[in-house]
């Protein structure tokens, strides 16, 4: 679905927008007047090409398998002029009426790419390639060359057009119209990359889309739709927690669980189930996942649900493929309603789901991805958190914020931009959300980024993504941790652990699981109140755009009593003679607030009842030596003792 906007009205005869001899430059958008459709001249499957990377039938079989066509259905078609009656042998519709998405076949050996279709059908926009040089059995010499032209029905007009996988009709299409929500809660749409942006409405949380239908839901909790940009809202159910839009199905969950449905706008909602957590749909297929861990699926919305599986975390739906993430993380697959699930892989944490592409995340971070059921698994890319994929192309956000792409499993990535706090594609259109809030586009791999829009929280583009700024939440990749010793009067720390992205942090400190009153900043020093429980810290994060999340440290040991430490031997004064008296002095001693008490000693002779901090010296004392000793004590603390040094004899 490249380029595709307003219906144009061509002149009555054949018109090339773009075309080259010797070069692929019209179709990967080198030359002027081209559009990059992503093609670099790679051999698809059975074709070939020239010495420029030009052939009309490979670059037809590489718009179909960036389309997500099952290979099975274009390889080995053999020459352009046979690709009709081979098709056909697959089944395979063959038909002389166009659509955008289908190849139009030429008996003269040539094939193109369905860019557009006008609405009477009186013209075709095409994009192709053409093998060179080379002379036709009917005399007639070909150059190697690329292009992209208007074909009106009074011109060349192609003799078939061959329905692999048709795409929606010309005007504003799923892959050109791009939805915005922005941090305010905005909600606004464009057609194109160099459309005007059409402000919708304001106090949304989410938009869905499918074609020209546009669904909002707000913040008071009403869902509202319209057709197109420029249609007029109109109020479709209240309570709405979730929603979602698949071809003329409108779904909703309400706040009580309830999963409703209804066809358009004007049509009566159908109650399908209660107790539902979430809901994927196709244009023909609703798969719900209930509060109960069960997965259970129909085709009808008066159909019965038929259970496929229990225990399920997650799921993916395209076309008859069913894909589901349990709790343990095993990725099970399966084909129909009624097909058998089969284990596909362990530790996954999202699936997404394209033609025959399976595409796993793991709960490593670590992508991989496959052809259908029985294919092999090939890693990706490590470090990654979010992916987007569309027919053949794959792009990834990391863990560090850069976005990739590829247009193969076994293709080479390329970075496309940093700084990416979600991306999305459709055709050869991607769309990035920066960390900053910028929206950027660009068309194909090694296009150009445009700045769209500031402030967003979300984008998204109709039929292959929600804008949900929701979905955004702070992710714990390790858990904050606790390091000191857990003893009253020592100060514990907190490290926040490690997320994605990264945020800002606000900490809570917790005793046996109990918030300690006031105890909010990232260090924290037991008191008695906390002696014998054992600490954790709670770490909230937090960026603008995210929702945030929380995540708690493992609990230390049970918090000791604290220590009490002496710097400075207590002393004595006072004149040592029988019948004066000598005074005490604590010394130095930490923490602060302790309590003293006092013993004499007559030598190494403890004086009965001489506990407080003078003594007056009796004749007994006379020729000894005497000294004290100070225990200090505190709650919470373990006490302890220091003596003073000896005095000189007492005369």
């Amino acid at each position: 679905m490249i380029g595709m906007g307003a219906a144009r009205s061509p002149a009555s005869a054949d018109s090339y927008l773009c075309y080259v001899k010797n070069s692929f430059a019209c179709i990967s958008g080198q030359a002027a007047g081209g559009i990059d459709t992503g093609y670099r001249g790679a051999v698809e499957a059975t074709y070939v090409v020239d010495q420029y990377k030009n052939n009309c039938t490979n670059y037809a079989a590489y718009r179909l398998r960036m389309n997500g066509v099952d290979p099975a259905m274009w390889k080995s078609l053999g020459n352009a002029d046979q690709w009709d009656d081979n098709a056909r042998a697959r089944g395979i519709p063959v038909n002389g009426t166009p659509a955008v998405g289908s190849i139009a076949q030429w008996n003269s050996q040539h094939v193109a790419y369905v860019e557009e279709v006008a609405p009477d059908a009186s013209w075709i926009r095409v994009t192709e390639s053409g093998y060179g040089p080379i002379t036709l059995p009917n005399g007639t010499r070909v150059d190697s060359m690329s292009g992209h032209r208007t074909i009106t029905r009074a011109g060349r007009w192609p003799d078939n057009f061959i329905h692999f996988k048709d795409l929606p009709a010309s005007g504003p299409t799923s892959s050109n119209r791009i939805l915005a929500v922005t941090t305010d809660g905005t909600l606004l749409g464009k057609d194109g990359m160099n459309g005007q942006w059409v402000t919708l409405t304001g106090g949304v949380t989410a938009a869905y889309s499918s074609g020209e239908r546009i669904v909002a839901l707000f913040k008071d909790g009403k869902l509202r739709g319209k057709q197109g940009l420029n249609g007029a809202w109109v109020d479709l159910l209240d309570y709405v927690v979730r929603a979602t839009v698949a071809g003329d199905r409108i779904l909703a969950i309400t706040t009580d669980g309830t999963l409703v449905g209804k066809v358009g706008m004007n049509g009566a909602w159908v109650t399908l189930a209660r107790s539902v957590k979430r809901v994927y749909a196709t244009d023909k297929r609703i798969v719900a996942l209930f509060t109960d861990g069960f997965l259970r699926g129909k085709d009808g919305l008066n159909d019965t649900w038929v259970t496929l599986v229990s225990g399920t975390r997650d799921a993916a739906v395209a076309g008859e493929r069913i894909v589901a993430v349990q709790q343990d993380g095993t990725l099970l697959g399966k084909d129909g309603l009624g097909g058998t699930w089969v284990n596909l892989l362990g530790g996954v944490k999202n699936v997404y789901l394209t033609g025959q592409r399976i595409v796993a995340l793991s709960t490593d971070g670590v992508l991989r991805g496959k052809d259908g059921m029985n294919g092999t698994w090939v890693t990706l890319a490590g470090g990654t958190r979010s992916v987007a994929v569309d027919g053949e192309r794959i792009i990834a956000v990391q863990k560090d914020d850069n976005l990739i792409g590829k247009d193969r499993l076994d293709g080479t990535w390329v970075t496309l931009t940093g700084g990416t706090k979600t991306a999305t594609l459709a055709g050869q259109r991607i769309i990035a959300v920066q960390q900053d809030g910028a929206l950027v586009g660009k068309e194909g791999l090694n296009g150009g980024w445009v700045r769209l829009l500031d402030y967003v929280a979300d984008a998204c583009i109709p039929d292959t993504s929600a804008c949900d700024p929701r979905t955004f939440r702070m992710i714990n990749t390790s858990a904050p941790t606790v390091s000191g010793t857990p003893r009253v009067g020592v100060r514990l720390a907190a490290s926040p652990g490690s997320w994605s992205p990264s945020g800002s942090y606000a900490y809570r400190w917790l005793a046996d699981g109990t918030v300690i009153s006031g105890a909010t900043g990232p260090s924290y020093v037991p008191t008695v109140g906390v002696r014998g429980k054992r600490i954790s810290v709670r770490v909230t994060a937090s960026r603008p755009g995210y929702i945030s999340r929380s995540a708690t440290s493992a609990r230390t040991a049970a918090v000791a009593p604290g220590v009490i430490t002496n710097s400075t031997l207590p002393s004595i004064s006072g004149v040592r003679r029988v019948g004066s008296s000598l005074t005490a002095s604590p010394g130095s001693w930490s923490p602060g607030s302790l309590t003293f008490r006092y013993q004499w000693f007559r030598g190494t002779t403890a004086i009965s009842g001489t506990t407080s901090r003078s003594y007056t010296l009796p004749r007994i004392s006379k020729g000894h030596r005497m000294r004290v000793r100070v225990t200090a004590s505190r709650t919470g603390y373990t006490s302890r003792a220091a003596y003073s040094p000896y005095t000189a004899t007492i005369g």
